[in-house]
């Protein structure tokens, strides 16, 4: 029953007011949506739905520490909660003007006991969803859902070919992410070390999960976990070694493109550790790349901010990472960390379940820093999800994205005691003196209609328009509020790059050069026609200056030589067999009409009068 419900009804009753009167408020109630519900004065975020128990295996349904259950996009929070309805985790929509989370129908993972982690690349959505139990059955791996997106019906649909196993066994937590080049990857704990998988070629097609090659990750505790981020060209697995002493988080960095075994590994926190991570990342900021929250297993520094700043070394020396204290004793017991970074506000916050000892009630809490002069202030923090009835609330949960002015800031949690559900919201509205865009760089500086460019600035997460010496592109990503990209449209010009925001339309200081597209080559004849090995051919035709390689039946010339647009010598390489002549260049390859015919190597008269001799000498 509601929390307000059970206080009005009371009252009513001490009142001594009518039966009806009374059962008109019951009536009232009863059909108000409980997600719109807030307690008593003093009661702070908005009371959800209840989920049955066992829901996350152990009735922490928003666990775990490193997972994100909700995303954001085309103006909407979404998560992922157990619906009651469908006997499965659906996909939810939350109304930010009435606070209340509508069940979309969109169901993802059944089983009851499984903990989920999603992440929206713009284009598609994927969960990894996992159960924390001993199996070596198929049902129970970890498995990777995908969704599309409509944004004309603001719904998502389950792709075909899903799910798919993605894990090895059991694992306390799964993590998900994806590189530069499209590549998803995952990382979890299982049998004392630290494991990895990735997609291989397609999202639904991946390879055999395998131990991460990496020191310190191959004998971890049975409690340690590890999670995942991807900044720049690179992939970053953190994890906890409860087994070290003392205690400490591990960073290894994988350059994107690599081979699997291509791993550097360091102690980014080597004073303490456990196995409370979460992580985010800046593209390209000035204040860092990649941030870390932790809890250690110490009282002096017990939740801390890692910070690393990867301009040179990428994350892999220890002087990259600076730690920054959040809470520095057990007066509070903070625990399970959550970080999330406003890029409009460059405001870096911290939240955590919290026990008051003052008797204003457990509950979430946050602090925040700013994010170019990071220092947390002393104290419990801000109250954020509190009320009289959960105050076991915990596993505050919320999205691997940053956030900004349009997205404001959504946590969910939940009270494995009452199970329930709780979440509350925060506007982000821009502080900022000088919030008016501006770009510093693009890259590269030329290219063909089709070409994606890097747009470095401020204050870009309002842009509605990047526009080419006038033409607007049709297509561009807030990768954050530092950069856009954006691909040069159809009908594009040199000249300047501007950003349009609601407020005013700023350009570079540069221009932009539109080159056109390179033609493709074409091979009009060759001579000679036939020839042995090492005989020079010449090759006429045009478009033929960026040739970057000659074949003589599919075999490579021994060598060539780039005379004019219209001319190329090639030399016929050994093993060459007759058969048409192919040039290649970036725009694409041409071939001959006709075939080059391969003779045999022409004996030198001197060897052959040798020979003559030779066997007139033999004759007897």
């Amino acid at each position: 029953m509601n929390i307000i419900f059970r206080r009005v009804v009371s009252h009513q009753l001490r009142s001594g007011l009518p039966l009806m009167f009374v059962a008109l408020i019951v009536s009232t109630f009863l059909f108000m949506p409980a997600s719109a519900a807030q307690g008593q004065s003093g009661d702070i975020g908005y009371r959800d739905f209840t989920y049955p128990s066992g829901a996350g295996g152990d009735s922490h349904v928003t666990g775990e520490k490193p997972e994100s259950k909700l995303w954001w996009t085309d103006g909407s929070w979404f998560g992922c909660m157990w619906s009651k309805a469908g006997n499965a985790y659906h996909i939810y929509r939350l109304n930010t003007a009435t606070q209340i989370w509508t069940d979309t129908g969109v169901a993802i993972d059944d089983r009851l006991g499984s903990k989920a982690d999603a992440l929206w690349d713009g284009s598609n959505l994927y969960i990894v969803s996992h159960l924390f139990i001993t199996s070596t059955s198929t049902d129970d791996l970890g498995e990777l859902y995908r969704y599309s997106y409509n944004a004309s019906s603001k719904t998502f649909s389950p792709d075909t070919g899903y799910p798919v196993v993605v894990t090895g066994g059991k694992s306390e937590t799964l993590v998900i992410e994806k590189d530069s080049g499209g590549q998803l990857w995952v990382t979890y704990t299982q049998n004392n070390r630290v494991m990895i998988n990735h997609s291989n070629g397609a999202d639904n097609l991946w390879g055999t999960p395998y131990p991460l090659p990496a020191g310190g990750a191959e004998n971890v505790a049975s409690d340690d976990i590890s999670s995942l981020i991807t900044y720049k060209q690179y992939v970053g697995v953190m994890w906890s070694n409860q087994k070290t002493i003392p205690f400490r988080m591990n960073f290894a960095v994988h350059s994107d493109g690599d081979s699997d075994k291509a791993w550097n590994t360091i102690s980014a926190y080597s004073v303490s550790g456990d196995d409370h991570i979460n992580l985010k990342s800046l593209e390209s900021d000035s204040a860092g790349n990649v941030f870390a929250v932790i809890k250690t297993n110490r009282s002096a520094a017990l939740i801390v901010v890692m910070v690393c700043k990867n301009t040179v070394n990428a994350c892999t020396s220890v002087s990259d990472w600076t730690p920054h204290t959040v809470y520095n004793s057990l007066t509070y017991n903070p625990t399970r960390p959550l970080m999330l970074i406003d890029e409009t506000n460059r405001h870096l916050y911290v939240f955590t379940r919290n026990d008051d000892a003052g008797g204003n009630g457990n509950g979430i809490y946050y602090k925040r820093a700013n994010l170019d002069n990071i220092s947390f202030p002393t104290g419990i923090g801000t109250p954020f999800i509190r009320n009289a009835v959960d105050d076991q609330v915990n596993d505050v949960t919320s999205t691997k994205q940053n956030l900004n002015a349009s997205t404001g800031l959504v946590i969910l949690a939940s009270d494995q005691s009452s199970k329930y559900y709780m979440h509350n919201f925060l506007a982000l509205e821009n502080t900022q003196p000088n919030s008016h865009p501006n770009i510093s760089s693009f890259s590269p500086t030329s290219g063909t209609v089709g070409t994606e460019v890097s747009v470095t600035g401020s204050n870009l997460n309002n842009v509605t328009q990047v526009v080419f010496n006038g033409k607007p592109a049709a297509n561009f990503t807030h990768v954050s509020d530092t950069l856009l990209r954006a691909l040069v449209p159809s009908g594009a010009s040199s000249g300047l790059i501007s950003v349009t925001t609601p407020a005013e339309t700023i350009s570079s200081t540069q221009s932009f050069t539109v080159t056109s597209a390179p033609l493709p080559p074409q091979i009009t004849s060759f001579d000679p026609p036939n020839g042995p090995t090492g005989t020079m051919v010449t090759l006429s035709g045009s478009n033929l200056r960026g040739t970057i390689a000659v074949t003589f039946n599919n075999i490579p010339a021994q060598s060539f030589t780039i005379l004019s647009n219209t001319k190329i010598t090639a030399v016929v390489a050994d093993g060459v067999t007759s058969g048409p002549i192919t040039v290649n260049s970036p725009a694409g390859p041409a071939t001959s009409s006709t075939s080059f015919l391969v003779t045999q190597t022409d004996v030198p008269i001197t060897t052959r009068i040798y020979l003559s001799l030779i066997l007139q000498s033999m004759k007897p």
